[in-house]
């Protein structure tokens, strides 16, 4: 029995009991009293007791078995009691994949790259780590460019400016997709402060909507370390007048974490036309408030300049690339929750920015000339959502997205001007156990989005329900798996619609503005068979559906098309 010498207050912190590491979101309830919280990412979790007594406390975590155990709240001096969970993973590799906002998903297959392999593995960039993680594909000019293209299970295409892009990218649980392609600036994003990476294989759209039902990737940003300051200095130099600097910071100042980092890069390139530079600024600050209460601010910003060298021909050498580029992206996000006994209420509000130019070099032969052109995309997104924890192990999750996105740029049609698309959305997701072995879970989505092309075009509706079910079996304590059922869907991009582009190749593309959403049904069986930490061996199989698939077609001119019907059949092991 457990005595907790405070009639006021109820103090504790989880660990994992192998690896000794602080647990986070670990449910904690009192049945007694029915209340309840979560523990933060230290571990920590404290709630109000105002009254002397016996009671049951009861910690349970997706992958760990159930804590619980009897304590006694008495008027004395107050203590910290630690709790340790012991691992018995319902299925594998389950995580918190919201990172910001506290969704639990849990996906069939999802690889978390933590800080320190990222570090030992020696990469620099977003898009060269992603590269070498299984079934992700990674195209881009170079390691700092900005035209990359993420596929996942083979889900996405390798188009220039990452139309048909599948694969949705979080910046801490929020959406950073650019309007007008909805792809993403992948490396942006300020290297040095990323903690872990959470890589999503497979539809996931019954929570995350648009743009997910390739995969989602979460990029997770340190969060602070508590009182200790520490500071991260990094400096590299290699060929073609590559260099590199970073400094970050993580300490806690008046009870309020803080994360900050700053960092640049430059490089030559390897080839004509391939240089690069890259400033990047990033703070995030998060403090606990009273009464079960949490707000954090985060803000991102980068300026890069990057030429574009284009595409080799062997049969024309001379082919050559005189365009370049300059971004400025910024990121600012606020996230506010509350603990109100066995509740989670959540608002999480952002703005994303995008102002892109392109420009001629200055040695750009006369007949080679494009002229300037350029993309201006903000996005502002608004998320709401309540999470309800039960006696049983259940827990209940329901919420509604807003976003409002605009798009101008001078490569698109010009008869379509201040671009536009609003989004609408209502999501519920319930997980419970019904037996000892057997883990049921339930996910739907509902999607609204219009989008406008101005006075002189009629606004266009698209509308799509994301059901998802799973059911988990766990026989014994080595043995698990899963049988899933999932749709996914995406909305043409603005791009897609309304472009009208001729490259420096003189190829000639062109939208659609009678393209139909696309849709995805998934169906997914797997296993895995883990013997402690000497011996693991997973296997799945899914099979993919793609209805009205939309793809650039390379006729004259290229133009965007609805295919009817694709499949695929994928195995991994």
């Amino acid at each position: 029995m457990i005595t907790f010498p405070n009639a006021e207050l109820v103090r504790g912190v989880v660990y994992d009991i192998d690896s000794k590491n602080p647990v986070e979101n670990v449910n904690i309830i009192l049945p007694d009293l029915d209340t309840g919280t979560v523990s933060d990412k230290n571990g920590l979790f404290e709630f109000n007791v105002f009254k002397s007594g016996v009671y049951t406390i009861n910690a349970s975590m997706i992958g760990y078995k159930v804590y619980s155990e009897k304590f006694v709240v008495e008027t004395t001096e107050m203590k910290t009691h630690k709790i340790y969970l012991t691992k018995e993973p319902i299925e594998w590799e389950a995580v918190n994949v919201m990172g910001l906002i506290p969704s639990k998903h849990s996906p069939e297959i999802t690889q978390v790259v933590e800080a320190d392999k990222k570090i030992n593995t020696d990469q620099n960039t977003l898009s060269s780590l992603l590269s070498n993680l299984h079934g992700i594909q990674v195209q881009a000019a170079h390691d700092y460019g900005r035209n990359v293209n993420i596929s996942i299970r083979g889900s996405s295409d390798f188009k220039p400016g990452g139309y048909n892009n599948r694969v949705l990218l979080l910046l801490d649980g929020f959406p950073v997709s650019i309007p007008n392609s909805g792809s993403s600036d992948w490396n942006a994003i300020p290297f040095e402060s990323v903690q872990r990476i959470e890589v999503v294989r497979g539809p996931a759209s019954s929570i995350y909507g648009h743009n997910s039902m390739g995969g989602v990737i979460n990029i997770v940003t340190r969060s602070g370390i508590g009182v200790e300051r520490k500071w991260y200095p990094r400096l590299r130099f290699g060929s073609y007048g590559s260099r590199g600097m970073s400094l970050s910071f993580n300490g806690k100042k008046q009870g309020a974490n803080i994360n900050s980092s700053m960092g640049y890069s430059s490089s030559n390139g390897h080839r004509f036309n391939s240089g690069y530079e890259q400033a990047r600024l990033s703070l995030k600050v998060n403090k606990i408030l009273p009464k079960n209460q949490k707000i954090q601010l985060s803000i991102i910003g980068c300026n890069s300049f990057n030429q574009q060298p284009g595409f080799i021909y062997p049969d024309n050498p001379e082919l050559k690339s005189y365009r370049e580029s300059f971004r400025i992206s910024g990121y600012l996000q606020i996230y506010y929750k509350r603990n109100f006994k066995k509740n989670i209420i959540s608002i999480s509000l952002a703005t994303n920015q995008f102002k892109t130019d392109y420009r001629d070099r200055n040695d750009t032969p006369y007949d080679e000339k494009q002229g300037k052109t350029n993309y201006r995309d903000q996005s502002y997104i608004m998320r709401s959502q309540i999470q309800r924890f039960f006696n049983d192990s259940g827990t209940l999750i329901i919420g509604t997205e807003l976003s409002f996105d605009q798009s101008k740029s001078n490569v698109l049609r010009n008869i379509y001007d201040s671009l536009e698309q609003n989004t609408v959305a209502g999501f519920i997701q319930y997980r419970r156990p019904f037996s000892e072995n057997f883990v049921n879970e339930i996910g739907l989505r509902y999607d609204f989005r219009n989008i406008s092309g101005g006075e002189r075009y009629p606004i266009k509706n698209f509308r799509a329900l994301s059901p998802k079910y799973t059911i988990h079996y766990k026989p014994n304590s080595f043995f698990s798996s899963y049988l899933s059922f999932n749709k996914g869907f995406r909305a043409p991009s603005i791009s897609e619609l309304y472009l009208e582009y001729e490259s420096s190749y003189g190829l000639l593309l062109k939208g659609n503005p009678s393209l139909k959403p696309e849709s995805l049904t998934s169906t997914e069986i797997g296993l895995k068979y883990q013997k402690q930490q000497s011996f693991s061996f997973f296997g799945n199989i899914f099979f993919n559906q793609y209805k009205d698939m939309i793809d650039f077609i390379y006729t004259i001119p290229v133009k965007s098309i609805n295919i009817e019907e694709v499949r695929g059949i994928g195995i991994e092991l």
